[in-house]
C-alpha cells in the first residue's frame, strides 16, 4: 500500500507536513510507503503509479477478468479491490 500526499507544489496551502505523512504511513504498517506528488508539475506521478502496479502484481499473481478491466486483490465481503483498465 502507498499513502500519497498530493499538491506538493503548493507549500503555502499545506495542511499536513511531509513528516506527518511519513509518520502516518509508518503507523499504518511497515509495508506502507509514502510519496508526495504534484499532478500539475508531474512530480512523482509516474513513480506512484509504477509502485502501486508493482505491489499489486507482487501480491496477486492471477488477476481475475471482470467487466471493464481486471479485478485485483480483495473481493471478499467487506474488502475493496482495484480495477486496472
Amino acid at each position: 500500500m502507498t499513502l500519497v500526499g498530493n499538491k506538493c507544489d503548493l507549500p503555502e496551502s499545506r495542511v499536513v507536513s511531509e513528516e506527518q505523512g511519513r509518520q502516518l504511513a509508518a503507523e499504518m504498517g511497515p509495508s506502507v510507503g509514502f510519496v508526495e506528488t504534484s499532478a500539475k508539475e508531474g512530480i512523482n506521478v509516474t513513480k506512484v503509479f509504477e509502485d502501486i502496479v508493482r505491489n499489486i502484481k507482487a501480491n496477486d499473481k492471477k488477476p481475475k477478468p471482470v467487466a471493464g478491466g481486471l479485478k485485483v486483490g480483495g473481493g471478499k465481503k467487506g474488502h475493496r479491490f482495484c480495477r486496472i483498465l
